[in-house]
């Protein structure tokens, strides 16, 4: 058995409405966090790239929501993800 450190993951802001919203940065955030938190990089990815933006942040949203907050004023957006 091993013992190691958890790592400290304060939650990260990201306003899906501006420059950081764009898909090409929320696959590059989940690249990062997914060699973090050990997790496959390559399946994450690959469901992210396949579908349109809204499938992309709902894949992103299911493996990172612990540790990430996407915000928008986009009512499209917010209605798919009102739960």
């Amino acid at each position: 058995m091993a013992v190691e450190l958890k790592p400290k993951l304060d939650k990260t802001y990201i306003d899906i409405d501006g420059p950081n919203g764009n898909a090409f940065y929320l696959m590059a955030v989940a690249r990062d966090f997914s060699k973090t938190l050990d997790l496959d990089e390559d399946e994450i990815l690959g469901d992210m790239k396949m579908g349109d933006y809204l499938n992309l942040l709902n894949v992103f949203e299911d493996n990172f929501g612990d540790f990430v907050v996407l915000q928008t004023e986009n009512p499209e957006y917010l209605e798919a993800f009102a739960k």
